[in-house]
């Protein structure tokens, strides 16, 4: 049984290519949210999860983590700290 049949992804063109996306972003949230909740430097390690998610560029991986609005909240509130609570 293929990977991609085993892993329940349609044959249908195109279809992979669309869960491509969702799946990038599900491994995102579950690795990037917890280690930004400890206090891991993330960007530091964004290299790292480029080369997993099969990007060649850290560049292509931002859009993922700026698209997760849990990781927002968490820089925001970095920010905030580091800030002082200044506007």
């Amino acid at each position: 049984m293929s990977t991609a049949r085993s892993a329940s992804c349609s044959s249908e063109r195109g279809s992979d290519r669309a869960r491509r996306p969702a799946a990038r972003a599900r491994t995102i949230s579950g690795t990037v949210l917890p280690s930004a909740r400890t206090g891991v430097d993330v960007p530091a390690r964004l290299p790292l999860l480029s080369t997993y998610l099969g990007h060649t560029q850290p560049r292509d991986t931002y859009w993922y983590v700026q698209a997760a609005p849990e990781l927002l909240e968490l820089a925001c509130g970095r920010l905030e700290r580091s800030l002082g609570g200044q506007p």
